[in-house]
């Protein structure tokens, strides 16, 4: 059974997980689970399982015994826990993708019942495995700059990303997935806990869903895109900008993305997709600043919104020598200059730029699955590797915040588990 690899969730990021999986030559997959019918058969055609081992639910899946040495859980956030918990009892080791849970006591739980039955678990904060960020880290390591005082990162989250995910798509509500600022910042979190080097002591946070509700619909707009009399002039309409978010979409496995199908698919009323994004069910704030203390005496600042051109995230970390600037677009180029406070003729700044990657996150999905099946394969774990325990302290930081901002920003204190 060694080398082999089941996986639960075969949406936009479990199949990414399981194509680099097999891609990388090093695992079987054995087994796949999926709600969807057409998604399941789809993916285990293209992933070569046999269908005697592919299941609808994961109880079914559980049910027939321990079919892999690990499994990757990439379904919806709410069940993160439950599926993560029985795959532990069952005898795997876990690949889980972020968040790792919806409340800090289940992150806590997980950890602990990993620990209890030595399995390792391992979360999906792919960011780390980039090279971009590794040399963020390896110059702060280096002592170039100095101490760290203080680290601001920014989610540009981007309108067209926002307005499909959170706002129309599986993201939108934090009664059936979870606040914001962890489905979306528990990435960078993770960053600033990482780069920092220091455990985070408090939290106070700011944010509200401010445009994105009915409050704010124009007058004479309709309940969905297909049939708004005011479409045409609409920044936000699915309908009149939909080659431009398609790919943002929860659609069936194998859909076409041609002009018909998705105009279908956005003029079916029982799709979220369809709605006015003024006049959705969504809950989750379209903007949210976080502020945060570490014990090592040093700052930091997260700024997530919903309102930007391009999709990026902006990395600033302030030193008591120097000063490095991060910008980091998933797709493009991204660049990471340093700055040292020395005399112009004693140093320029230095410039690192990185290729225009295309694979998921820049390389750190493909990082990520190296990573793992070397940490669970072959006992190599390197100083990046994001277990559980280690993720458990980014996602506190997430849940604070989001207790924060709903107390009016008071400071919520981050106590060890």
């Amino acid at each position: 059974m060694n080398n082999t690899m089941a996986f639960i969730g075969l949406g936009n990021r479990g199949f990414i997980y399981a194509k680099l999986a097999k891609e990388s030559g090093r695992v079987r997959i054995t087994a796949l689970c999926d709600s969807n019918e057409k998604t399941l058969r789809g993916a285990a055609k293209e992933l070569g399982v046999a269908d005697e081992n592919c299941f609808t639910g994961a109880d079914a899946f559980f049910a027939r015994g321990k079919l892999a040495e690990t499994v990757a859980i990439s379904t919806p956030d709410a069940v993160h826990h439950a599926q993560c918990i029985a795959a532990l009892d069952a005898g795997y080791h876990v690949l889980l993708e972020k968040p790792a849970a919806v409340t800090e006591e289940e992150c806590v739980d997980i950890a602990r019942h990993a620990e209890r039955l030595h399995k390792k678990v391992v979360v999906c904060h792919v960011l780390r495995y980039t090279d971009f960020y590794r040399k963020i880290k390896e110059i702060i390591d280096s002592g170039e700059i100095g101490e760290i005082v203080h680290i601001s990162q920014s989610e540009n989250v981007g309108w067209w990303h926002y307005t499909q995910s959170f706002v129309r798509g599986k993201w939108r509500n934090s009664d059936t997935s979870s606040p914001m600022i962890l489905a979306k910042c528990c990435h960078d979190f993770d960053m600033i806990n990482w780069l920092m080097g220091s455990r985070c002591t408090t939290v106070s946070s700011f944010g509200e869903l401010g445009k994105f509700n009915r409050e704010h619909a124009p007058a004479g707009s309709g309940e969905y895109c297909f049939e708004c009399p005011l479409r045409k002039e609409c920044l936000y309409s699915a309908i009149e900008r939909s080659e431009e978010m398609p790919f943002t979409m929860n659609v069936p496995f194998g859909f076409d993305y041609s002009k018909e199908s998705i105009r279908k698919f956005l003029e079916n009323k029982e799709n979220s997709y369809a709605k006015c994004v003024y006049r959705s069910d969504n809950n989750v704030v379209d903007h949210q600043s976080t502020v945060m203390t570490f014990e090592n005496g040093a700052t930091a600042t997260l700024n997530m919104h919903a309102f930007a051109q391009e999709t990026y995230r902006r990395t600033i970390v302030v030193g008591t020598k120097g000063e490095i600037v991060g910008k980091f677009d998933d797709g493009a180029k991204k660049t990471v200059t340093v700055n040292i406070f020395a005399p112009v003729d004693k140093f320029k700044p230095r410039v690192y730029n990185f290729s225009e990657d295309t694979s998921g996150h820049g390389g750190g999905d493909g990082g990520l699955i190296a990573g793992y099946l070397d940490y669970v394969y072959s006992g190599v774990q390197s100083t990046d590797i994001t277990g559980i325990d280690i993720s458990v302290a980014s996602h506190q930081m997430a849940f604070a915040a989001e207790k924060s901002r709903l107390g009016g920003g008071e400071p919520i204190e981050i106590i060890r588990p």
